[in-house]
């Protein structure tokens, strides 16, 4: 599952009445390479193992 519905925010984006320039910045962001975001629990593990060494 994406992490943003694309499709769908460039649908809201040209309903709202905005041009396509931001429904194809929504497009880029679907194509965008996220396997290298940290997801929550990825903070968390960070977090609590910063607090374990101090």
């Amino acid at each position: 599952m994406p992490l943003i519905d694309t499709l769908r925010l460039k649908t809201d984006l040209v309903g709202a009445g905005l041009d396509e320039k931001p429904a194809a910045i929504a497009e880029a962001l679907g194509r965008a390479d996220t396997g290298q975001l940290a997801t929550k629990e990825d903070l968390h593990a960070v977090k609590a193992e910063l607090y374990r060494a101090l």
